[in-house]
């Protein structure tokens, strides 16, 4: 699982865009993945011990190598690698225009990305090939089904925004589901607004319809007497000369 690393140094990398990494790998807490950025003609990644939202500066490797025929790296750092490390070293020699790339550990195939069917040992080389072959023939996100899926970007900002749109996109409520305060927590006001004015409506016609049911005849809505009805019992002055 994972390439096999050999160590150039065992010290804390001190490029400085791990600085930028930690910050992307918080920014995208809870979303189970492995974040990489490149770094001239090599790229930092996550550790292998990292997780969504839990890095720190220890996490961050830098890759100064990978060997694809022997499946092993040459890294500068304090923890093993991301097992993800063959994908995106390869995802980096094949786009050039990608700064930021994140693989997402996500098993039921998602709106919004493209999949292929295969199956590889993980974290393998052929694995990557298949992976990122997908991501050459879309115009999107791509990834391998019962695996998950490859996110680029060309900076920090626009590899966060993608992986949050494809969380945003499959986590909308199905047609007709009732909305919840807590549900509604990470929405716009505007949102808030428009879901519970909705559902307020509809309280409110339900209860005049039950209400409307247990009236008698010649009653208002709203529990009152008719007009006619107090005049007849003297409860209304009548007009002067009538």
């Amino acid at each position: 699982m994972g390439p096999e690393t050999f160590f150039v140094s065992r010290e804390r990398c001190r490029l400085p865009s791990s600085l930028l990494l930690v910050e992307a790998m918080r920014r995208l807490k809870g979303v189970p993945c492995s974040v990489s950025l490149r770094a001239g003609g090599r790229f930092i990644i996550s550790s292998s011990q990292s997780a969504g939202g839990t890095l720190s500066e220890d996490d961050v490797v830098e890759i100064a190598d990978y060997d694809p025929v022997r499946h092993s790296v040459l890294a500068i750092g304090l923890r093993e690698p991301s097992p993800d490390t063959a994908l995106h070293w390869l995802a980096y020699r094949t786009d050039e225009l990608a700064a930021a790339a994140a693989f997402v550990w996500d098993f039921p195939p998602r709106k919004g990305v493209t999949y292929v069917a295969g199956r590889h040992p993980w974290g393998s080389f052929p694995e990557a090939m298949a992976i990122v072959a997908a991501a050459k023939r879309s115009a999107g996100p791509a990834g391998l089904e019962g695996r998950g899926y490859l996110v680029k970007g060309r900076s920090v900002d626009e590899l966060v925004a993608a992986v949050a749109g494809i969380v945003k996109l499959n986590s909308r409520e199905p047609q007709g589901k009732k909305a919840h305060p807590e549900d509604l927590r990470s929405s716009s006001p505007r949102q808030a607004r428009l879901a519970f004015g909705g559902a307020r409506r509809g309280a409110q016609g339900r209860a005049q319809g039950a209400r409307g049911k247990g009236e008698p005849a010649g009653r208002r809505r709203s529990g009152g007497a008719s007009e006619s009805q107090r005049r007849a019992t003297g409860t209304v002055p009548r007009e002067e000369g009538r």
